[in-house]
């Protein structure tokens, strides 16, 4: 069994970017608002609002970002991603997929997006898995399943662990797998 911790320095990084985007947030609400001074204020209401929807949603999506951030430092010593006897356990990202039994799982390859180095797991049946998700993440695994051909994507940035270790585990339950319909891929 292969257990796997946060790699803490990138998720500090990824905190910090946060927190500043999030003070510029703040900082854009303000403007939008004409509550700060600002050297070439939006001289028309439809460009106060865009620049309060843009500081907006900046709160928000940056607010999230850092509370998930910060929660994972504090629980920096928790495994976020196991490959054990019965499956892959994914805890890595906001968009976990959870326990993925082997039976479920097609094949597993690396690829890149956005400069990100991401583990990606196909599945045997999509909607299977999308079905033990929330809403919310049942939609936005499905955007991921749009741009990078699978729902499950796991940034390996995050993990402690060397990413041909990772694959060679995967691939040591794949190829032993009863259920996979035959032996499964890494690539």
């Amino acid at each position: 069994m292969l257990v796997v911790r946060t790699s803490v320095g990138p998720i500090i990084l990824r905190a910090l970017f946060s927190a500043f985007a999030l003070a510029m947030g703040a900082y854009l609400c303000a403007a939008g608002l004409g509550l700060v001074a600002v050297a070439n204020p939006p001289s028309s209401a439809s460009a106060r609002l865009l620049v309060l929807a843009v500081g907006a949603f900046n709160l928000l999506f940056f607010g999230f970002c850092l509370a998930f951030y910060l929660g994972r430092i504090a629980r920096f010593r928790r495994p976020i991603f196991e490959v054990g006897s019965g499956g892959i356990l994914d805890r890595a990202s906001a968009l976990d997929a959870g326990f993925v039994p082997w039976g479920e799982v097609e094949r597993a390859w690396v690829r890149s997006f956005l400069g990100q180095r991401l583990l990606a797991v196909e599945v045997t049946d999509e909607r299977a898995l999308l079905a033990r998700q929330g809403p919310a993440k049942r939609l936005l695994m499905g955007v991921n399943r749009r741009i990078a051909g699978t729902p499950v994507l796991v940034p390996l940035g995050l993990l402690a662990v060397r990413e041909d270790t990772l694959l060679r585990e995967i691939e040591k339950h794949l190829s032993r797998s009863p259920g996979s319909g035959g032996p499964g891929r890494v690539e």
